[in-house]
């Protein structure tokens, strides 16, 4: 049974080995090509561990210009929804 496996597996790995000859051309073009660099412009480095947190240290200036007036009495001021007032209610 081992044998007929391992015949089946070459077998399969010949013919496959066959059947993968490039169809693309080669360049023959003496540019060179332009890789573009595809590095995400992050504002703040990602954290180097999963799940870490880092502060964020900015004036209150800058987060009043960053978020809009409700997200800034929450976020910074520590201000929260009258209640009842939330849609999941």
């Amino acid at each position: 049974m081992r044998f007929h496996t391992l015949l089946l597996a070459f077998f399969l790995m010949g013919a496959t080995a066959c059947n993968s000859q490039s169809k693309v051309q080669p360049t023959v073009s003496a540019e060179k090509a332009l890789v573009k660099d595809q590095t995400p412009d992050y504002k703040y480095n990602p954290p180097a561990v999963e799940g870490e947190i880092t502060l964020i240290e900015e004036s209150e200036d800058y987060w009043r210009e960053r978020l809009t007036p409700k997200q800034f009495n929450i976020l910074r001021e520590e201000g929260t929804e009258r209640s009842s007032t939330s849609a999941r209610t």
